[in-house]
């Protein structure tokens, strides 16, 4: 599965971006996190950063080099628990979002060049 995109793609206005993931539904809450175990954001050669690294993490972000939300055909909806997680719009989930939307970068992170990371 190729990854496309440019850096250019990705420098999304912070409270769009934000906006289109609540109304999504797909803010994560509990312990349904975007990169938990073998959940993969991006059908299973995309998993940003492995199996330990969670949306409010802070030093992982969701546009990092080529791993895209929205990109050509790595899609938030491609992988196959995404469906079960029990996702909810709670108080502190709302707050959480309002978090992750204050420690996205302004401008898109290289990814680490890890093996791992590029399946």
């Amino acid at each position: 599965m190729s990854l496309v995109g440019s850096p250019s793609s990705l420098e999304l206005n912070e409270l769009n971006w934000l906006t289109e993931l609540n109304e999504l539904g797909w803010v994560p809450a509990g312990t349904c996190h975007l990169y938990a175990g073998t959940c993969h954001l991006y059908a299973g050669t995309c998993h940003l950063y492995a199996g330990t690294c969670h949306l409010y993490a802070g030093t992982c972000h969701l546009y990092a080099g080529t791993c895209h939300l929205y990109a050509g055909t790595c899609h938030l909806y491609a992988g196959t628990c995404w469906r079960k997680c029990g996702l909810r719009k709670d108080k502190d989930t709302q707050e959480a979002a309002k978090e992750l939307a204050a420690r996205k970068p302004k401008k898109p992170i290289a990814a680490p060049k890890e093996s791992w990371l590029h399946g």
